[in-house]
C-alpha cells in the first residue's frame, strides 16, 4: 500500500493521502466487506470502485496509527460519510489516483484535493462571489476557493447549498506553498470555520478544516 504521507495535526485529528497504484482486487482484498455498506455494488466505473475500497483501507490504516477502533463507514441520505458507531469525525476526498481521508475524535472535518491547472480560470465567477474575484485570480488562488468551498461543503453535509451564495472564504495569511483561510457557511444562520491550504504531494493542492 503506498501511503504517501499521513499529517497527525493533534492527538484527536489526523488525515492521509493514498496514491492507488495497486490492482483493483488486491485493494478490494484489504477491505473488510462485513463491517461496511455495499455502495460499491451501485459504481460502474472501475476508477470509483477503487476509490470506494481506497477510502475505507486507508481510513483503517489512519485508524491504526491512532489507536483508534475501525466499524467501518456508512453513508447517510446526502451521501456524507459516517463511522457505523459514529466514534469519529470523518472527511474524504478523490481525485483518481490520489484517495485523502482526514478523521477528528470530537468535531465534524473537511478535506478536499485538487490539483491546480489553467481550465479554473473559465468557470471561477461560476462559484466565487465578488469579494473572493478580488483577490483571487491566479489558478492557484481560484483553486483554493474552490477547494475550500468543497471541504466547507463537506463539513455542512447537507445538498443543494450554493456555492457562490452561501459558502464564503477570506484569506488570512500565506504564500504558495501554505496558508490559511476563514470560511462561513450560511444557512439557517452562520457557521465559521478556520482552513488551511498546502501544496503537497506531486504538487495536489490540498485544503481542510481546523
Amino acid at each position: 500500500m503506498p501511503l504517501l504521507k499521513t499529517e497527525k495535526i493533534s492527538e484527536s485529528k489526523i488525515w492521509g493521502i493514498w496514491k492507488l497504484s495497486e490492482p483493483m482486487e488486491e485493494i478490494f482484498s484489504m477491505v473488510h466487506s462485513e463491517s461496511e455498506d455495499e455502495g460499491h455494488l451501485e459504481i460502474a466505473h472501475p476508477n470509483k470502485k477503487m476509490e470506494w475500497a481506497g477510502t475505507r483501507v486507508l481510513t483503517k490504516e489512519l485508524c491504526r496509527e491512532m489507536n483508534w477502533g475501525y466499524p467501518g463507514i456508512s453513508k447517510d441520505e446526502f451521501g456524507k460519510p459516517y463511522f457505523n458507531d459514529w466514534s469519529l469525525g470523518i472527511s474524504v476526498s478523490h481525485k483518481f489516483p490520489y484517495v485523502i481521508v482526514m478523521l477528528d475524535k470530537f468535531q465534524d472535518v473537511g478535506i478536499d484535493i485538487e490539483p491546480v491547472n489553467d481550465k479554473i480560470l473559465k468557470i471561477g465567477h461560476k462559484f466565487m462571489n465578488e469579494v473572493e474575484i478580488k483577490w483571487a485570480f491566479s489558478p492557484l488562488e481560484i483553486t483554493i476557493v474552490w477547494a475550500a468551498k468543497e471541504a466547507l461543503y463537506k463539513l455542512h453535509g447537507r445538498r443543494k447549498v450554493l456555492f457562490k451564495d452561501q459558502l464564503f472564504v477570506e484569506f488570512l495569511e500565506g504564500d504558495e506553498r501554505s496558508g490559511k483561510l476563514i470560511g462561513w457557511i450560511v444557512d439557517d444562520g452562520t457557521m465559521q470555520y478556520e482552513l488551511v491550504y498546502q501544496m503537497d504531494v506531486d504538487d495536489m493542492l490540498i485544503v481542510y478544516s481546523i
